[in-house]
């Protein structure tokens, strides 16, 4: 849909007015927490996503000396009542630069409007962008401001948010991440009491199964646009012009070149055949990122295992600066833990080192990740890493390919990602 194209372009024209009190960083978490309450309660994300983008602006038209006296039980409301109507004027501009559908401005703008001086939602959209918008609060960023800013002692700040979760949060989806937000504060704090209504102190809570979901990135979170055949024949001519033979790559694809060409290749001409073969990759991961849009489900997919505390990997062919650019214009930096591009690794997938690698940042075991991917090339970096696999359909590889690589699971969609955290067994 054409509004979800433009929710970089909002993200970028609102950065400037959100340089104040870590709004940057404020709302980029709430977003996260907005597109997993959209996932579970419903909602329109072209208002919504917006509305938690710009809810936030108006605060850069009142002066810093006055912020910090909109915070805490003796705020001023007058104050904050400023950033919410300043919120209204710039978040309108910035819709009409950005081209954003004018249907949608009402709605956007009214959410604003009244997003912090009103507890009630007029609407779903309006208790989803609440709700994104107070679970902030309950986040480790949100947790360590109040420390940090208001002088907040942490226990007595747990129990004071765990009291305000009835009453604060709108929707079941929103009260239910506030609760799984206090019990990682207080297992982050090594505390042993009860700090979430309806918890048992002495009740034994197993660790998760799954510590870490590790990702693939072409195919599996933007969809596959990579040019197989004309790559694959500018690769070979680089073989050709090198003292290896060409016929030791016969039947070779893109990843089996390159690890054919380390493998084999002297020494001595090893690092300049690299670098040969790494400018064609480079290009042609430049023609797929002119192209590349997200995968159905990659971000809910993202926030869900956020918000669940499960740690989240890339490991990708694809080199790091094509992966830095995909990732500043999706704003899917920020859900990853560890991420291992083709220029962190001397052999691609379908070898195992890439995974491997990630785990070990990630501090994971490999009987506690999955790798999520879309090809045979993923099951095979699986398989060698000793890491369960789940496969998404429609990326590179055809149904009749997997059926037969014996992956461990087969995933319809990435909106069945949350399926496998709990998942203990082979």
């Amino acid at each position: 849909m054409i509004e979800e194209s433009l929710w970089p372009r909002l993200m970028e024209l609102a950065l400037p007015y959100l340089a104040t009190r870590g709004n940057r960083r404020h709302t980029g978490i709430a977003l996260e927490f907005a597109r997993t309450l959209l996932l579970s309660e419903g909602g329109r994300p072209e208002v919504v996503i917006p509305a938690v983008t710009l809810h936030d602006v108006g605060w850069s038209a009142v002066p810093e000396e006055l912020q910090m006296k909109a915070i805490g039980r003796d705020a001023d409301r007058d104050v904050n009542r400023v950033h919410e109507v300043e919120g209204v004027r710039l978040a309108g501009e910035i819709l009409r630069e950005s081209g954003y559908p004018e249907s949608w401005h009402e709605e956007i703008l009214a959410i604003i409007e009244r997003h912090d001086s009103l507890s009630t939602a007029a609407s779903l959209n309006d208790a989803l962008v609440k709700d994104a918008d107070k679970l902030w609060r309950f986040s480790e960023d949100g947790f360590a401001f109040a420390a940090a800013r208001l002088g907040v002692d942490s226990a007595k700040n747990r129990r004071f948010l765990n009291s305000r979760v009835d009453t604060w949060l709108l929707t079941a989806t929103g009260r239910r991440l506030a609760r799984e937000q206090l019990l990682l504060l207080r297992a982050a704090a090594g505390e042993e009491d009860a700090g979430t209504r309806g918890e048992d102190p002495g009740e034994h809570r197993e660790a998760p199964a799954v510590k870490a979901v590790v990702f693939d990135l072409e195919g599996t979170l933007v969809d596959f646009q990579w040019n197989l055949l004309e790559g694959e024949r500018e690769l070979r001519q680089v073989i050709a012009q090198s003292d290896l033979p060409l016929s030791l790559f016969s039947g070779a694809d893109y990843a089996g070149i390159w690890n054919g060409a380390v493998t084999c290749a002297p020494a001595g001409t090893r690092p300049e055949l690299q670098r040969r073969l790494g400018l064609v990759f480079d290009r042609w991961d430049e023609d797929a990122l002119s192209r590349w849009s997200l995968m159905p489900g990659a971000v809910p997919a993202l926030a869900f295992l956020r918000a669940r505390g499960v740690a989240a990997g890339l490991v990708t062919n694809i080199g790091a600066r094509a992966v830095t650019r995909v990732f500043e214009r999706f704003a899917l930096g920020g859900f990853f833990n560890r991420i291992v591009t083709r220029n962190d690794v001397t052999c691609l997938k379908p070898r195992g080192e890439g995974l491997l690698k990630c785990l070990a940042g990630l501090g994971v075991k490999e009987d506690d990740a999955f790798f999520v991917g879309d090809s045979v090339t993923d099951i095979g970096a699986a398989r060698e890493a000793g890491v369960r696999v789940a496969v998404v359909r429609g990326g590179q590889s055809q149904p009749e390919d997997l059926a037969g690589a014996g992956c461990f699971r087969l995933l319809s969609s990435l909106a069945e990602v949350r399926t496998l955290v709990g998942t203990t067994t082979r």
